[in-house]
């Protein structure tokens, strides 16, 4: 009798032959992607892609589009990233560039140690220096940080 490990091919695909195998899949049938983001003619080949981007630093990193994030997957336009960078670069971000930084509102609120919510509302009330640069409210920071212990 044979052992399941041999009669299985996907359980002994490397975790860059999975991403390689899901960028191609996501490029031929999504919906969002399909002619509209293509796989380059180099990249259709695995050892291509591994040679060109190397091995994953980590098992929280996949395949990212970037700088370009609605480019097509190809050397130029690719990293291994973290969800967290991913979520950085997606299309629905708003990217707000200040004193030659550019960040979406979530890493700007990271920064600058305060919510999402209340950049998001700064940049719709305020001038942009302003919405980037005042300091929070102390006490409005206190207020929340008391609430969310209890």
């Amino acid at each position: 009798m044979r052992s399941k490990n041999t009669t299985n091919p996907k359980r002994n695909r490397s975790p860059e032959r999975v991403s390689w195998e899901h960028m191609v899949t996501r490029c031929n049938t999504h919906p969002n992607y399909r002619g509209r983001i293509q796989v380059c003619e180099r990249w259709r080949t695995f050892s291509n892609f591994l040679a060109d981007m190397g091995p994953r630093p980590s098992l929280k990193h996949s395949i990212d589009r970037f700088p370009d994030k609605s480019g097509n997957y190809e050397p130029s336009n690719c990293r291994w990233a973290t969800s967290l960078q991913q979520n950085q670069n997606a299309r629905t971000n708003r990217n707000v560039e200040f004193r030659g930084v550019t960040m979406c509102v979530a890493a700007w609120a990271k920064h600058l140690k305060v919510t999402p919510a209340l950049i998001r509302w700064r940049l719709a009330h305020w001038p942009l220096a302003e919405a980037l640069t005042r300091p929070p409210n102390p006490a409005k920071q206190n207020f929340l940080e008391q609430t969310r212990r209890r």
